[in-house]
């Protein structure tokens, strides 16, 4: 019998951003024998930040400015868990997820990005509306698009690139439908860093949008409807969008690896923490302590192939490369309109051909997680003559059941040869009716193949269709035993596994009552 290669190392990814897509699609074209890679996401379609002002502009759709996670996990062979992480535990090798049981690791990597700081600044969390996550931006946004009406006033805080992008986007889209934009930066100018023809680039494209441009307003309160800043002036608003410093995700910190004075984990140069050389990080969510940059997606975008390589690196016990971020950094911002002006030291330009050089920069970028190339298959010895092949596509539906005309008339030819033992199959069967001392009882098994790759939901799934043939037939489910199959993997992965399916299971279960009495597993 040819022995099976089983897996043995798990590798997890939590979060979805630029460095992680980067380290998926790496992983898919060369994959490492024994290795299970999952990827845990809070959502199944991660946004392109360098397009998001153009979503919001009206210039891209939905789809070709995220990328679909579940997807790209899907062509990478990657197990994709739709769940929030919670909690590190990296002496135990542990994640909490929200809602769900844990996952155990042997490798991590962080690419959970960062959040707008809503905390330092009372009222903010309740009366503003946080550019990130996304998902909420933009459903925010979008009720604000269809019920806006003249005369509203839509305040953005901030006065980075993001903040800027944000509200030309919006003001471009609102063009004409009497709504006013305002910008409240609180320190002297707009835009640190950039050089001083890109600032005035910004300034004359916000002044051409009618967007009101105020430095030195530094928010001290928020209350509904309006906001308090340190020189004892206020603000009303209609709308609130929170577009400040980046915060970090509160349980890195709560993890006690290292992190700098804001909360973000503390790595070295080969993308490591300073405390654990099993845990990665990239992208907004780290630090890196040699050379700290600003958080902007060009250093993930940077950092994705050198993780990648990293990572492997550690898996075969060779040495890791250093990552060495350049000092400047070209940076492209959308002027709400198909403008752009670029910004790299020195150098700046502005105009319609910069935008379009943006936008082709992005959909290249986009198109790399879009554009799947088809996977090499393993080649065939012998092949069925096109005589002997059926034609039809193998059906999942039904959990994959036979046919109910082939079932039935094999148990009718069964039941000829051992009529005592086997009986034929009555249309709607779902359980098998037994006379005990006790009176009726109903008996049922159900077997199910993988249709998704989250064993804890798998487990619900199965759960589900086996207590959906028992309410069929109007009975109330007792008692359940449970087969599991699992790949073929070490110990610690198949105990893993079988944790995830059987928490699932029962999660179901309990609902409905059932105790779970034992069972069966095999690989």
């Amino acid at each position: 019998m040819k022995a099976e290669s089983g897996l043995s190392r798990d590798l997890v990814l939590v979060g979805g951003g630029h460095a992680h897509a980067l380290v998926l699609r790496n992983f898919a074209m060369r994959p490492v024998q024994g290795l299970r890679i999952t990827l845990v996401s809070p959502a199944s379609h991660t946004p392109y930040s360098g397009m998001l002002p153009g979503l919001v502009a009206g210039h891209y759709s939905f789809e070709e400015t995220h990328i679909d996670l579940e997807r790209l996990c899907a062509w990478a062979s990657v197990r994709f868990v739709c769940a929030e992480v919670t909690a590190l535990d990296p002496q135990a090798r542990r994640l909490t997820l929200a809602g769900r049981p844990p996952i155990d690791y042997d490798l991590l990597s962080l690419d959970v990005g960062s959040q707008p700081d809503m905390d330092s600044v009372p009222g903010a969390r309740e009366h503003a509306v946080p550019v990130k996550p996304v998902a909420s931006l933009w459903q925010r946004w979008r009720s604000l698009e269809s019920e806006v009406d003249s005369g509203t006033r839509v305040a953005v805080v901030g006065g980075g690139a993001g903040s800027v992008e944000l509200v030309l986007a919006m003001a471009h889209r609102l063009a004409g439908r009497g709504v006013a934009f305002d910008l409240y930066c609180g320190a002297e100018t707009i835009l640190k860093g950039y050089n001083r023809r890109a600032r005035g680039a910004v300034e004359r494209a916000l002044a051409a949008h009618d967007i009101g441009l105020h430095c030195h307003r530094r928010v001290e309160s928020v209350a509904a409807g309006t906001m308090q800043f340190a020189d004892g002036r206020s603000a009303d608003f209609d709308q609130l969008f929170w577009c400040t410093a980046a915060a970090a995700a509160p349980w890195l910190a709560g993890s006690g690896l290292a992190t700098d004075e804001q909360g973000f984990l503390a790595v070295r140069d080969t993308l490591q923490s300073l405390g654990d050389d099993r845990v990665f990080a990239a992208g907004d969510c780290a630090t890196q302590v040699n050379h700290p940059r600003p958080k902007a997606g060009v250093f993930a975008v940077r950092q994705g192939p050198v993780l990648a390589d990293n990572l492997r690196a550690w898996l075969q016990e060779l040495a890791p490369k250093p990552y060495r971020p350049q000092h400047r950094f070209l940076s492209l911002l959308s002027l709400g309109d198909k403008q752009a002006t670029a910004d790299r030291g020195p150098f700046s330009a502005t105009g319609g051909w910069v935008w379009r050089w943006k936008d082709r920069i992005d959909r290249e970028f986009m198109a790399r997680f879009s554009d799947l190339p088809p996977m090499a298959e393993p080649r065939d010895t012998d092949r069925l003559t096109a005589a002997d092949r059926d034609g039809q596509p193998h059906c999942g539906g039904c959990g994959a059941k036979l046919g109910a005309d082939s079932l039935a008339r094999t148990l009718a030819q069964l039941s000829e040869l051992y009529p005592d033992h086997a009986r034929a199959s009555e249309p709607g069967d779902d359980a098998a009716r037994l006379q005990v001392s006790g009176g009726l009882v109903l008996q049922s098994v159900d077997s199910l193949r993988a249709l998704v790759a989250d064993p804890w939901v798998m487990g619900r799934i199965a759960a589900n269709h086996a207590l959906s043939d028992l309410y069929a037939c109007g009975a109330r489910p007792v008692s359940a035993l449970a087969m599991v199959t699992l790949p073929f993997a070490s110990e610690e992965l198949l105990s893993r596994d079988l944790r995830q399916v059987l928490a699932g299971a029962l999660d179901t279960l309990a609902k409905a009552d059932c105790p779970l009495q034992g069972g069966h597993s095999m690989q």
